[in-house]
């Protein structure tokens, strides 16, 4: 009987330890999943096609670890590529690795959903992942859409000529307007203010703007340099203004970056709002608090020598993200003025 008793005793213990160490184990292997993390370090998604780009992620450690990073390049169930690089830390090092990506070419007019996938691996284990979604836009933006943008009869006002310029190089049909004559020349289409203007002194561009508005002609002021707008607070014909954090891009299309660019923050200029007797006053400022976009909404009072319109309130935008200057750094800023000029189309004639 003492025997059995004794017997009873070591195999309960010898049981009970076989259960501890084997749950030290698997705690063990959470704490070395734990002790290992990976993040972006660029904060930007969208692409060029065929381009190359570098990414980088910095890998955290808690303790030493050795062993590779992979990364994948996926499009719905394939994988488009593959590579990866040896890497090493010590305890509570972070390790930056820069990892290429060649994009694919896709077809004009195609936008490609991706999915970057990057994997820590030591030995046979995956310790950390991360996943990045990745739009893949054809360099061209309007090569699709040629007769859209001629049937908007853009008519733009650009003094410093930036506007036009790239304009010119890239195709997109519109007619240059002089600054002294475009009120009595704008009479449809849409007018767009080019990328730059100074808005020091007496000129007083809102007012102009607000009566090609309130003709039933959509406005796009691209980021003025410097200066303020002034408009009357008593001004019947503004019926809303709303302003608007970067978050606007991606209401516009969710796969545009709203912060972050290739080349830095997407905007710089901004409207800072006050009153000022009886007018709203907008200074257009660097630093501080700003809000990047503001929409007017214009009701219509076509005079006799304008197509007649429908009853819906015509847009004036103020735009301080970097379009133009920005053009080349990223497709963002050729796709979002895409997308302000679909924002800012309206029916110009009653059926």
């Amino acid at each position: 009987m003492p025997d059995e008793q004794f017997t009873h005793r070591y195999f309960s213990s010898a049981l009970f330890t076989v259960i501890v160490s084997v749950l030290c184990l698997f705690s063990r292997a959470d704490a070395d999943d734990a002790a290992v993390s990976i993040q972006s370090v660029e904060q930007w998604s969208a692409v060029f096609a065929g381009d190359t780009t570098e990414w980088s992620v910095k890998l955290n450690s808690e303790r030493a670890v050795e062993g590779r990073c992979l990364w994948t390049l996926q499009a719905g169930q394939r994988v488009l590529s593959r590579r990866e690089a040896a890497w090493k830390t010590e305890p509570g090092q972070a390790v930056s690795v820069k990892t290429e990506w060649q994009w694919p070419d896709v077809r004009e007019g195609v936008v490609l959903n991706g999915l970057c996938l990057w994997q820590v691996i030591s030995g046979t284990k995956e310790l950390a992942r991360l996943e990045k979604p990745v739009f893949i836009f054809p360099r061209k933006a309007y090569s699709d859409r040629l007769q859209w943008l001629k049937d908007l009869k853009l008519q733009l006002l650009d003094p410093e000529e930036t506007t036009h310029a790239c304009f010119v190089r890239e195709n997109i049909p519109h007619r240059l307007l002089r600054r002294g004559d475009f009120l009595e020349e704008v009479r449809d289409g849409i007018l767009l203010v080019g990328e730059g203007w100074k808005l020091a002194g007496p000129d007083r561009l809102i007012d102009d703007l607000l009566t090609v508005a309130k003709r039933g002609i959509p406005v796009l002021c691209l980021a003025t340099s410097e200066g303020e707008l002034h408009w009357p607070a008593q001004d019947s014909a503004l019926t809303a203004i709303r302003l608007h954090q970067p978050d606007i891009i991606t209401q516009c299309d969710k796969r545009l970056d709203a912060r972050h660019w290739p080349d830095g923050f997407s905007f710089q200029r901004g409207l800072s709002l006050t009153t000022h007797r009886n007018e709203f006053r907008a200074d257009v400022v660097t630093a501080g608090f700003r809000w990047p976009w503001c929409e007017w909404q214009v009701s219509a009072h076509p005079d006799a020598l304008t197509v007649k319109t429908d009853d819906r309130p015509v847009p004036v935008i103020w735009c301080g993200f970097r379009i133009i200057g920005g053009w080349d750094s990223g497709p963002v800023p050729r796709y979002l003025l895409k997308t302000m000029l679909e924002r800012v189309e309206r029916r110009r004639e009653v059926e």
